[in-house]
């Protein structure tokens, strides 16, 4: 496995999915990646590997995904709440 930092942006689509209450539990409101665009490429999201809410400044969230397209490789995309902007960090490459 080899981790390449990438720090670029790119153009994402997404689903906001709005918070719901199922019984006496609220489920918060989510952001789902379901493709990104990077480098005059699709990439097609087929599974989300882990997704974090971090808050590295007051007034500051961010979304942090790793997320696996059609190959085997990991993207780590975030989106900063500030910037309004989307980033391509890194891509963890297999073999």
């Amino acid at each position: 496995m080899h981790c390449e930092p990438i720090n670029a942006p790119i153009d994402i689509l997404c689903n906001f999915i709005a918070p719901r209450r199922i019984g006496r539990v609220l489920h918060p409101a989510r952001v789902v990646p379901i493709k990104f665009y990077w480098s005059n490429r699709e990439y097609v999201v087929r599974e989300i590997i882990k997704a974090m809410t971090l808050h590295p400044r007051p007034g500051v969230k961010e979304l942090n995904f790793a997320i696996r397209s059609d190959s085997s490789d990991v993207f780590h995309i975030a989106y900063n709440s500030k910037q309004d902007s989307w980033t391509l960090k890194s891509v963890t490459m297999e073999g």
